[in-house]
C-alpha cells in the first residue's frame, strides 16, 4: 500500500499501523486520531479467509472481483462446532499441572496471570461457538457463574489452589456440556485422571 495514514483517514494520525505490522490479514489499515476517530480496514486480492470474527456483520466497500459473495458462501459454511477440545485437551492438562506445579513454589503472580488465560483460552471457548468477547451475551448465567468461581479473586496462595480446583472442575463440565452440544466425543489425554487427582488433592 502506498497511501499514507493521512490519506487513508483524511486527517491527522496521531497513531496508525501498516499492513505489515498487523496481525491477522493481509493488507490491513488502522488508524487513529488524537480524539480516537478511528479507521480500521482490510485489503483482500482474491478469496478471503472466513474467520469468526466477521460473522457479526461486515461491510464490503469496493469488490471488483465478487469477493463478497464468496465470502458469504464461506461464512455459511463455516465449521459451527468452532472451538475442538481434542486439538489442545492433553496440552490443557499438563498446562494445569504446570499451574500447580508453579503454586507449590509459590510463583504466585505467574499462577493467577496463567490461570486467567488458560480460562479464557480453554475454557469460555467450550461454553458457546462464539468470540471470547460475547460471553455475557453468549453464556448463560450457569456458565457464568462457574466462571466467576474459577477466577482467583487474589494472589493468596490457598485462594490461588481453590480457583485452580474450580477451574479443573469447570473444564470437565464444559467439555462435556461440548460434546453434547456438537455431538462429538472428547478423547481425554491419557494424564488426565493423573493429574485431577493431584491438583484436586487437598493441600
Amino acid at each position: 500500500m502506498n497511501a499514507s495514514h493521512e490519506e487513508m483517514i483524511g486527517r491527522a494520525v496521531a497513531w496508525g499501523q501498516d499492513a505489515d505490522e498487523v496481525a491477522g490479514r493481509p493488507y490491513r489499515f488502522q488508524a487513529w486520531t488524537v480524539d480516537l476517530a478511528a479507521v480500521d480496514l482490510t485489503f483482500d486480492e482474491g478469496p478471503v479467509e472466513p474467520s469468526p470474527t466477521l460473522v457479526n456483520g461486515y461491510r464490503v466497500l469496493v469488490d471488483k472481483t465478487n469477493i463478497a459473495a464468496h465470502l458469504a458462501r464461506a461464512l455459511a459454511d463455516l465449521d459451527p462446532a468452532g472451538h475442538d477440545p481434542n486439538a489442545v485437551d492433553a496440552s490443557t492438562w499438563v498446562w494445569f499441572l504446570g499451574l500447580d506445579g508453579w503454586l507449590e513454589h509459590g510463583r504466585c503472580w505467574h499462577v493467577y496471570t496463567n490461570l486467567v488465560q488458560v480460562i479464557d483460552t480453554r475454557l469460555v471457548p467450550l461454553f458457546y461457538d462464539g468470540l471470547g468477547y460475547e460471553l455475557e451475551t453468549r453464556a448463560s448465567p450457569a456458565q457464568l457463574q462457574q466462571l466467576h468461581d474459577a477466577l482467583p479473586r487474589s494472589m493468596d496462595r490457598a485462594e490461588l489452589k481453590r480457583a485452580l480446583q474450580a477451574a479443573v472442575v469447570a473444564y470437565e463440565e464444559a467439555g462435556a456440556a461440548w460434546a453434547r452440544r456438537t455431538a462429538t466425543d472428547i478423547v481425554r489425554s491419557p494424564l488426565a485422571a493423573s493429574i485431577r487427582r493431584t491438583v484436586l488433592s487437598p493441600t
